[in-house]
């Protein structure tokens, strides 16, 4: 009950500064904590997100290989068998690309690029999972499961021989890495998700504003971390980006393709720059394309509409109807906030579900702003939106749970509240009967005195 007293309120005492309890950052842990799952639990998640990445992406075992992959086979068979790659083997892809295919290349190619895009989806799934299972649990399951499930069966899969099947998990293994430095503070998970970050960048160049999605976390780490904790974690991510950039070079360097390296680049800047359509252009076709995809799958905009109408509106509308409201002379007289205040205030909704909400949102305007570069907007260039689709599609589920605990949670802390409160008045009382027995006592004492004095004289 003293520990309790003091965290409750710590003006009661003089030492509670130095018996302070530490406390671990609650912008990534939900109140209602998950079960612990041991390494065999772990084994048998994978299995299963890999039996439904099996199940759901077969597409590419039944279509003919006539897509832009049979030509990426072609080009990595060629350059593996001693030509020049971009000069002899001439394509506008990045050199990760052709060294992934070798890399899975096998008699079948069909068949091996079934596996291991099964085999990434499966550890995207799983890693997805481990992310939201400490701040959104009800929701960290099905969104791995529908991840795995409609990235497989959507419309923009085209059987993975598209270079968004690949990159769009190595953007989910890089977020849910940079989440897990976030929250244990850790510098080492921040630079591999810079590596894979870059490496999702070399498959698809664009996919570089998908780094919107880091803000949220950047925030977050900035306000429960400090200044200092948040520069070493963004360091390791630009040092892990850095590092893979330098891999890449040295390897291009000592295969003996530079030049025609650096023209490809030139070529890949001329070929995605904005000018080459005109954006009324561009837009009308974006529109097209998406709303051609959001026919094909309604359940997504329902969905994504519920978790919205839970999440945005209590504090979105509340913060917007403050800053109308801070226009008046009365509000300019307060002293403004300094420092993490500032950002506390801003960021205020950045907890558990609503961290995921504004980590989906901007990922999703960076996967739709990078279709615009070239100004054509086929399907598949629209593969990389189905991870904030996913978390946008069920984090209701989280959040509709949670109002239930934070209830519980509310009547416990009352009952807690008003436990304290009597005993509080309990022990006054019997400190008010104490003295007032002691005042009786030594009254009578005194008597007893007075009259033993008389009786010797």
């Amino acid at each position: 009950m003293k520990m309790m007293s003091e965290v409750q309120n710590p003006s009661h005492g003089s030492n509670t500064d130095q018996t302070r309890i530490p406390v671990r950052v609650q912008s990534v842990f939900h109140p209602w904590p998950p079960f612990r799952i041991s390494i065999l639990g772990w084994l048998g998640l994978f299995a299963v997100c890999w039996m439904v990445a099996l199940l759901t992406h077969a597409e590419g075992l039944y279509l003919a290989m006539h897509n832009d992959y049979s030509v990426w086979i072609r080009v990595a068979r060629d350059w593996q068998s001693g030509l020049t790659l971009y000069e002899d083997a001439p394509d506008n892809k990045l050199p990760p690309l052709f060294l992934f295919i070798r890399l899975i290349d096998g008699a079948r190619p069909e068949v091996s690029l079934y596996l291991a895009e099964s085999f990434l989806a499966a550890l995207g799934g799983l890693a997805l999972f481990a992310a939201l299972r400490r701040s959104a649990p009800r929701s960290a399951l099905p969104a791995a499961l529908l991840l795995i499930a409609w990235t497989g069966t959507s419309g923009t899969f085209y059987g993975a021989q598209i270079t968004e099947a690949i990159s769009v998990w190595l953007d989910v293994l890089a977020l849910c890495l940079f989440f897990y430095s976030v929250r244990r503070g850790q510098s080492l998970p921040a630079l591999l998700a810079g590596a894979l970050f870059f490496l999702m960048v070399s498959f698809r160049v664009p996919a570089v504003l998908h780094a919107l999605a880091y803000v949220p976390l950047l925030v977050v780490c900035f306000r429960d971390r400090g200044a200092a904790k948040t520069a070493r974690i963004v360091g390791a991510f630009a040092g892990g980006i850095v590092l893979a950039l330098l891999l890449l070079l040295v390897h291009v360097r000592l295969a003996g393709y530079w030049e025609p390296f650096v023209g490809n680049l030139v070529r890949n800047y001329r070929y995605g720059a904005l000018h080459r359509m005109p954006l009324g252009e561009s837009l009308r076709n974006c529109l097209a394309t998406t709303t051609g995809i959001l026919r094909r799958n309604p359940g997504f905009l329902i969905l994504m509409t519920i978790s919205l109408i839970l999440l945005l509106p209590k504090r979105l509308f509340q913060n917007v109807g403050q800053t109308f409201l801070s226009a008046g002379f009365r509000q300019a007289r307060k002293p403004a906030p300094q420092g993490n205040e500032t950002v506390s205030k801003a960021w205020g909704t950045l907890r558990h579900e609503r961290l995921w909400l504004w980590i989906s949102l901007l990922w999703l305007a960076g996967a739709v702003a990078g279709a615009f570069p070239g100004g054509r907007h086929f399907p598949h260039y629209y593969h990389v939106i189905w991870p904030p689709v996913a978390i946008l599609s069920v984090l209701w589920i989280s959040s509709w749970g949670r109002s239930s605990i934070e209830h519980r949670g509310l009547k416990m802390e009352n009952r807690t509240t008003t436990n304290h409160t009597n005993d509080t008045n309990g022990f006054f009382f019997i400190r008010v009967i104490r003295v007032i027995r002691g005042c009786s006592i030594s009254h009578h004492l005194s008597l007893i005195t007075h009259h033993c004095f008389f009786a010797a004289a």
